[in-house]
């Protein structure tokens, strides 16, 4: 029996590990799949989750970014 993990969150190509036999530990990094289509779903949470984070920081950055303008404007 198969069965499918995804690696870290900090790995930065994503992909699904394949386990061919029964794995006898718990996974360390998640929990294991039974299908591929739930790992695949899994993996598409994952990104999108990361694509929300990545869009907050984004928008603080400009945020703090127009903070320092104005900052720089009001000094002159």
């Amino acid at each position: 029996m198969r069965k499918y993990e995804l690696p870290p969150i900090n790995i930065q190509r994503p992909r699904i590990i394949e386990h061919h036999a029964t794995p006898i530990r718990p996974s360390q990094h998640g929990k294991y799949f039974n299908s591929w289509e739930e790992a695949h779903a899994a993996l598409l949470e994952r990104a999108r989750k990361l694509v929300v984070i990545s869009e907050h920081k984004l928008a603080e950055s400009r945020q703090f970014l127009e903070k320092v303008e104005a900052m720089r404007k009001g000094g002159k």
